[in-house]
């Protein structure tokens, strides 16, 4: 968890952006499913928001578990987020993701991102796991953007059998119309799964 907030700490960073000023929060009382995993609060031009991080608890030998992913980020067997705008009485549910595991029995959260790439005031999110596929999902306000991919079985021209790295990022949710610079920061995050298990 110590490098997941390290992480955490330096993705404002990218990017020519503004840097977004957010405070970790260790509960809430606003609804959520599953057991709270993380939760942030900050200020843009919508007012106060919030972004819980929750999810079931995971029922896979954590042994079997890829070792990078044992060490860093969540292990859920459900995950759930859900962005909140404003305080008080004056509260509304922005957007909320919800992914549930195959029979591997378990979504590793790597990341969450929280920026402003197009120094326009609204801050955009980025949440990137793998679960059934390897998916970053960005929101900027109540506007979705999705990366999704999977390692696929290619053979080469000698007839070799290999495997590779596919997604998609102009599909569902896509980010044909998106800012070039939400595209080069969603890519890089799904990148860095695929390269954990390329390299492991």
């Amino acid at each position: 968890m110590k490098k997941l907030l390290l992480l955490l700490l330096c993705v404002p960073m990218i990017g020519s952006g503004q840097e977004i000023s957010y405070t970790e929060i260790n509960n809430t009382d606003l609804d959520y499913l599953g057991n709270f995993q993380l939760g942030y609060t900050w200020y843009d031009v919508l007012g106060k928001n919030t972004l819980i991080i929750s999810g079931t608890d995971s029922y896979r030998d954590l042994e079997s578990i890829h070792p990078e992913q044992r060490e860093d980020g969540i292990i859920v067997t459900n995950l759930y987020a859900y962005h909140y705008v404003g305080s008080g009485k004056n509260i509304k549910l922005l957007w909320d993701l919800k992914d549930f595991s195959n029979n591997e029995g378990y979504i590793w959260m790597d990341d969450v991102s929280i920026t402003d790439l197009d120094n326009d005031g609204i801050v955009e999110t980025c949440i990137s796991y793998d679960g059934k596929k390897i998916k970053v999902i960005m929101h900027e306000s109540e506007t979705k953007y999705a990366i999704r991919g999977e390692l696929q079985s290619a053979r080469d021209d000698y007839g070799d059998h290999y495997y590779e790295w596919n997604y998609e990022m102009y599909g569902r949710d896509s980010f044909y119309h998106a800012n070039e610079k939400f595209k080069a920061h969603a890519l890089k995050l799904w990148e860095r799964i695929a390269d954990i298990f390329t390299v492991g």
